[in-house]
């Protein structure tokens, strides 16, 4: 859905049409606000379940419980931080979204340490500390990407004065939006069938399957990021029916 609605930005700026830019804005925003409640009802719910289906190790199931349930619970930072991310990128301000996300990135890493062994006073927490240190940095990384569209993307107006849902551009949104949620979701399902198999072997054949699929991430970096600086581009362009420049 941040693809989506950074997309339609870059379209409706391409286009000239600010209105359009607004909400395509704001409309994202009320989205990403919905999968963040689902996520966090999910978070309440079908946690343990998943857990159960995949392993019987008390331990795992017990730490993924504790560590998956706060993240979720927690995770409405992750969709903000993702939107406002996607509008810079749809002017063209990466660098800006580097800034960001590598702030949100660094918090977790000097938090998880300290939450984690319960370092300068702070409690003990093991898995769960890891979690509330993944939730705190993307809290932080939305709190930066807010602050700098209002203050660095002039472009992208965000007001939600007088807000209501825009049929025609949450259709748009979802247009785009919706193939992206397949294709990453094809991932994860191939990962959780991968994990039914592999558990009837051994919990070691799950750890290496892990390690394995954590490593493939990097081979795909450099294609996301020729992506996340092409398809704003295109859309801008296609926006002001400039064909040849796409």
């Amino acid at each position: 859905f941040g693809m989506g609605s950074g997309t339609n930005v870059s379209h409706a700026l391409g286009a000239k049409d600010e209105k359009g830019v607004n909400r395509a804005a704001t409309n994202g925003i009320m989205l990403l606000f919905i999968c963040g409640l689902v996520f966090m009802l999910g978070g309440a719910t079908i946690v343990r379940p998943y857990f159960e289906m995949q392993t019987d190790i008390a331990e795992i199931v017990e730490s993924g419980v504790d560590y998956t349930t706060i993240v979720m619970l927690g995770s409405m930072g992750i969709f903000m931080q993702i939107l406002f991310e996607r509008l810079l990128q749809s002017t063209g301000r990466t660098l800006l979204t580097m800034i960001s996300q590598g702030a949100g990135a660094i918090a977790n890493i000097i938090l998880d340490p300290i939450f984690i062994f319960g370092l300068f006073g702070v409690p003990k927490m093991g898995v769960a500390g890891a979690a509330y240190a993944t939730i705190l940095g993307q809290w932080i990384a939305a709190a930066i990407g807010l602050v700098m569209n209002i203050r660095k993307n002039p472009e992208v107006s965000i007001s939600m004065k007088g807000f209501r849902p825009h049929g025609a551009t949450i259709r748009r949104i979802l247009a785009i939006g919706i193939p992206s949620v397949v294709m990453q979701s094809i991932g994860s399902i191939m990962t959780f069938l991968m994990n039914q198999i592999l558990i009837a072997f051994s919990a070691t054949a799950v750890a290496v399957f892990g390690v394995y699929f954590k490593l493939q991430s990097f081979v795909f970096m450099p294609v996301f990021g020729l992506n996340n600086g092409t398809v704003p581009i295109v859309a801008y362009n296609f926006g002001a029916r400039r064909g040849d420049r796409m």
